[in-house]
C-alpha cells in the first residue's frame, strides 16, 4: 500500500463567487455594470420628468397660470432644465438600448468588447447632452 492512499479526502470548497443575478455581475464590478444601474436610474428620472412637464403644461393649458408667471425667468429656466434633463435621458435610454441590441447581436462576451461598446455610448451621451445644452442656451438667450 501507498502512504498517499490513506489521506482524507479534502471536502470540495463551496462556491463563494456565485453570481446570483443573471445580469450584473455583482462579484467582478465593471463598467457595463455601472450602466445598467444608471439605465434604471434614468429611467426613474425620465419618469419623474415627464411627470413635471405635465404638472406645469395643465395649468398652462387652462389658463391658471398668471401671464408674468410665464415671463419670469425663473420659471422659464427651470422649464428649459426640465426638457433638458427629459432630451438627455431619452437619449441616454436609447443609446444604451443601441448598445444592449449591438452585445445581443454579436453575441459579444469578451470583456473587453462589452467595455469599448460601453465607452462609445459614454461618449456619444456626453455629446448629445452637450448638443442639447448648447440649443436650449441659445433658446433662453434669444
Amino acid at each position: 500500500m501507498n502512504s498517499t492512499d490513506h489521506q482524507p479526502v479534502k471536502p470540495p470548497k463551496p462556491n463563494s463567487f456565485k453570481v446570483t443575478s443573471p445580469h450584473l455581475m455583482i462579484y467582478k464590478w465593471r463598467f457595463s455594470s455601472a450602466l445598467s444601474i444608471m439605465h434604471r436610474i434614468a429611467g426613474f428620472a425620465l419618469f419623474c420628468d415627464v411627470l413635471c412637464l405635465i404638472l406645469f403644461f395643465i395649468p398652462v393649458v387652462y389658463g391658471f397660470y398668471p401671464a408674468f408667471l410665464l415671463e419670469n425667468e425663473v420659471y422659464q429656466v427651470f422649464f428649459a432644465l426640465c426638457i433638458l434633463e427629459t432630451l438627455t435621458m431619452l437619449s441616454y435610454r436609447a443609446l444604451n438600448g443601441i448598445r444592449f441590441l449591438y452585445i445581443d447581436a454579436f453575441a459579444a462576451t469578451s470583456p473587453t468588447a462589452i467595455n469599448v461598446s460601453a465607452y462609445i455610448m459614454l461618449t456619444a451621451f456626453i455629446a448629445s447632452f452637450l448638443a442639447f445644452a448648447g440649443i436650449i442656451l441659445a433658446v433662453l438667450t434669444v
